[in-house]
């Protein structure tokens, strides 16, 4: 995706992950909720912190 759209910037809003997240680190902006979620409601620190040291890394 990233080569067809040339310098535009790509953001991925649906299906990112813990374990899938390195497919996706070309991408410019990420939109993740249910990856990192405990239900519908609340978001998982544990899951939001390692994701964020993923991306970090």
């Amino acid at each position: 995706m990233k080569e067809a759209i040339g310098d535009h910037p790509l953001a991925i809003a649906s299906g990112m992950t813990l374990e899938n997240i390195g497919g996706y680190l070309l991408a410019d902006c990420f939109l993740v909720s249910t990856g990192v979620s405990r239900s519908f409601f609340e978001l998982d620190p544990e899951k939001v912190k390692r994701l964020v040291n993923r991306l970090a890394s």
